[in-house]
């Protein structure tokens, strides 16, 4: 089981398979405040709340860490737009933070402050630095989670959905490496 009730912070997404929480049966919904999960057949379909739900900070997602809000505001100043400011946020986390794996570093960072400062972070800490990037920026920004086969077991793979020009898009801050490369969407 990954998990039976989502997060406990505003603004996530969560796509889950019924496989994972134990074989749902079909049309049922459930709804935790802002976390809405509609059961359709063998899967969770997603249904985002108002982008305006995805704009919140809390004690994982720091919107009040001056040194988040600082990088925004200069990522901010050189984008012409809204969409110029996420490809530069997303290339800055993707880039300028280290994966924890790929660069075997122990340390494990969880709010968007410690990853900064630390500049390193698994996938979902990558992701609450660039959720808390994009919101600061007025930008709904949702944290998505994903359970992944690893060997012979599973681990838990985070990234965020950016909703741009009237659609959500996902973006996946992991960072590049060899055999997959990840990029910001709307591409222009």
């Amino acid at each position: 089981m990954l998990c039976t009730s989502p997060p406990r912070h505003p603004g996530t997404l969560l796509r889950l398979r019924s496989s994972m929480i134990g074989g749902a049966s079909p049309r049922f919904r459930r709804s935790h405040g802002n976390y809405n999960f509609g059961v359709t057949g063998r899967s969770f379909a997603l249904q985002a709340q108002h982008p305006a739900a995805y704009l919140d900070g809390d004690s994982v997602v720091q919107l009040d860490d001056g040194a988040v809000l600082s990088l925004a505001h200069d990522l901010r100043r050189s984008a012409s737009d809204d969409i110029e400011f996420a490809q530069a946020a997303f290339h800055w986390v993707r880039d300028e933070v280290g994966h924890s794996y790929d660069v075997r570093d122990p340390r494990v960072t969880l709010t968007a402050g410690e990853v900064l400062r630390e500049r390193v972070g698994l996938c979902y800490a990558k992701s609450h630095l660039l959720a808390a990037l994009l919101r600061v920026a007025g930008i709904p920004t949702g944290l998505c989670y994903q359970r992944l086969t690893h060997g012979d077991g599973y681990v838990l793979h985070g990234l965020v959905a950016v909703y741009l020009e009237g659609s959500w898009h996902r973006q996946d801050p992991r960072g590049n490496k060899e055999g997959g490369h990840c990029r910001v969407l709307p591409d222009r």
